[in-house]
């Protein structure tokens, strides 16, 4: 009986370990990159603590137009802008294609220490990273400690799993008050 006992409780905390390991978790020790997520109107210590995170002088960071719309383009000029106007190194522009063009960014965002991802809204931006390549890599940013950041409409593409960002996170996007 004894034995048959700590089988079954042998067992049940194998199971137990299983379903835990089943599902991605963050790392009790912390999260090395970080997540920047803004309303529309963009304030500029948002785009400034995003620069700091990506590494201030020395970043290297890819604004990423997921869909080509007109507040896409605005807030890429607005970003340039303000780059230039701090002195800091110019981001690479990156338009990706809708199925094979994307593959020609994954370079670009592998070596980014920040990416910056535009789109009109939350669909443009899960369908711009619909790459499987391209979404793995800019999940890959966080992990080595960089930034990704978003803002306005696009910042309820970030609900619900976060596009896979933090691990084992839940983000619910409300609208704008006001």
């Amino acid at each position: 009986m004894r034995f048959s006992l700590s089988f079954l409780v042998a067992c049940w905390l194998g199971l137990g370990v299983a379903v835990v390991e089943a599902g991605e978790r963050i790392d009790p020790a912390g999260i090395s990159g970080a997540l920047v997520i803004s309303g529309s109107s963009l304030p500029d210590e948002a785009l400034d603590k995003f620069h700091k995170l990506a590494g201030g002088k020395e970043m290297r960071v890819v604004l990423l137009c997921l869909d080509g719309s007109e507040s896409s383009k605005k807030m890429t000029v607005r970003i340039l802008d303000k780059c230039k106007e701090d002195n800091l190194p110019v981001p690479v522009v990156a338009v990706p294609g809708q199925h094979e063009g994307a593959v020609e960014i994954i370079p670009a965002v592998n070596a980014a220490t920040g990416v910056w991802l535009l789109a009109r809204a939350g669909r443009g931006l899960k369908e711009g990273l619909g790459s499987p390549g391209l979404r793995a890599s800019v999940i890959a940013v966080i992990r080595r400690g960089g930034v990704v950041g978003g803002c306005g409409a696009v910042s309820a593409g970030f609900a619900g799993d976060g596009l896979g960002l933090l691990p084992g996170s839940l983000i619910h996007a409300c609208a704008d008050a006001g």
